[in-house]
């Protein structure tokens, strides 16, 4: 009689898997608080709060654009509109 084998798991792509559900609720979350933005900002700050909670609470790195796109005082959006200022200073 032929042994019947086992479908090996991989952990890696459990994992993968994991870290995909968690980067897809991320990128909701950025894309929510990036249309609320205009119309109610206490809550365009929740959205960006939330994703930036989700990836500290999991260890997960967030993309260097996406951190510059957010303040990392008050978890608001930062987008060049009417009501910003931009100063240039030399170091």
């Amino acid at each position: 009689m032929k042994r019947k084998t086992k479908s090996k798991i991989s952990y890696k792509n459990d994992l993968n898997f994991k870290n995909g559900e968690l980067f897809q609720r991320m990128s909701y979350l950025l894309n929510i608080s990036s249309v609320l933005y205009g119309q109610n900002e206490n809550l365009s700050r929740v959205y960006s709060y939330m994703m930036r909670d989700i990836g500290k609470r999991n260890a997960m790195r967030i993309d260097s654009r996406i951190k510059k796109m957010i303040c990392e005082k008050c978890d608001n959006l930062l987008f060049m509109d009417k009501k910003s200022d931009l100063t240039l200073s030399s170091k």
